[in-house]
């Protein structure tokens, strides 16, 4: 990229680089295990959400997210875009990823950032908690967009609610009490951010069954508790 770094650390898909002491994340799309991860769950999960599954169609969605005039979420500025070796350069945010299993807090700063990005006319597909950031000035930053389309699907918000719910249960897999409050956490603070009330209603579609069958049953009645009060 014509750039010379004078320091890096490594993982599996991005690495955080350093030059004249400002860190950049530069992200690969392209012969990473995403690739193999996108293609599974886009067979799996097909008639749930519009997945994309190849290098460029996943990097053209995070550019399409992170280029957007964000009013309410907030998004790393792209420096440098390399469709050749499928990769992006972007800030580095100086902050914290949403751990609700440590923070419990952060299950409401979840919430709050789906509300923000389905009020800006966004989907996001992949509501990881990791996938969001908390920055130092009080920011949210969603850092991870390769899903994300834009969309007014009332279902399709629904679908972001349930991987947000999902990965909480992964957490808490026999401790519904947990689970219980972090997702009641979520979800309230989703409605009370503006969200979509009839999108908490979808959460339960049919066509998302493949995915709520994964969670334990305790857990997700307690998921359904939660829907149902807010509804």
């Amino acid at each position: 990229m014509g750039k010379r770094w004078e320091s890096s650390i490594e993982f599996p898909q991005i690495s955080i680089r350093e030059v004249d002491g400002r860190r950049m994340v530069v992200k690969s799309f392209q012969g990473n295990p995403g690739i193999l991860k996108w293609v599974a769950l886009g067979v799996i999960y097909q008639g749930a959400y519009p997945f994309a599954v190849t290098p460029e169609s996943r990097m053209k969605r995070e550019i399409e997210f992170m280029s957007d005039d964000h009013s309410l979420i907030h998004a790393p500025r792209i420096v440098e875009v390399d469709w050749g070796k499928k990769q992006v350069v972007r800030e580095y945010v100086e902050g914290s990823p949403l751990e609700p299993w440590r923070n419990p807090e952060d299950s409401g700063i979840l919430g709050q950032a789906i509300a923000m990005a389905h009020r800006e006319g966004w989907v996001l597909g992949d509501t990881k908690p990791t996938n969001f950031i908390l920055s130092e000035g009080g920011d949210i930053y969603v850092v991870d967009a390769e899903q994300s389309i834009r969309s007014e699907d009332e279902r399709l918000r629904g679908w972001d609610l349930l991987v947000a719910a999902f990965f909480l249960s992964l957490m808490y897999p026999a401790d519904s009490k947990a689970f219980g409050e972090r997702v009641e956490g979520l979800l309230t603070t989703y409605v009370a951010g503006k969200g979509f009330r009839k999108a908490l209603g979808e959460i339960f579609s049919y066509r998302h069954s493949t995915l709520y069958a994964l969670i334990p049953l305790r857990n997700l009645l307690a998921l359904r508790k939660a829907v149902r009060s807010l509804e």
